[in-house]
């Protein structure tokens, strides 16, 4: 244990104040704890919060299955406007830095047939709605 002096050099324990500091953050921690549990209860985040997760293969994370979907789903809409040379707004990454380093990296220019990107906006529309199975079908049907 390291020794702490004062200005003038006399030996000073800091145990007593690390324990004060400590019951604090933990009370503090507690208190909020138990605001934001009300909260959650309150909104249904604890009873019915639930997400599918998929775990990737090459790198060994874990995925929510809505977001892979909706990634795949957006970089090829993304790509298919580049193929045909309509301009893309980066303003969606800009919000969520998270979402961001989640997203696809290089998007290919691949032009789609006519009625795929009426598909992906409809699914990405209804993401929201699918369960797990449907969340599953949608993967293997994309060959994702």
């Amino acid at each position: 244990m390291a020794t702490y002096t004062t200005r003038t050099g006399a030996a000073f324990d800091r145990t007593p104040f690390e324990a004060l500091e400590t019951l604090e953050i933990c009370t503090t921690w507690g208190l909020l704890a138990g605001l934001y549990k009300h909260v959650f209860n309150t909104s249904g985040h604890v009873d019915k919060f639930s997400d599918w997760v998929c775990k990737d293969t090459k790198k060994g994370d874990y995925l929510r299955a809505d977001h892979l979907i909706e990634n795949f789903l957006e970089s090829r809409l993304a790509g298919d406007k580049g193929a045909r040379g309509i301009a893309v707004s980066d303003e969606k990454d800009k919000v969520d830095s998270k979402k961001q380093k989640r997203a696809v990296k290089d998007i290919k220019a691949i032009k789609l047939d006519y009625a795929a990107p009426k598909k992906y906006e409809e699914i990405l529309a209804r993401m929201d709605n699918y369960d797990g199975d449907e969340l599953g079908a949608l993967i293997k049907r994309l060959d994702i």
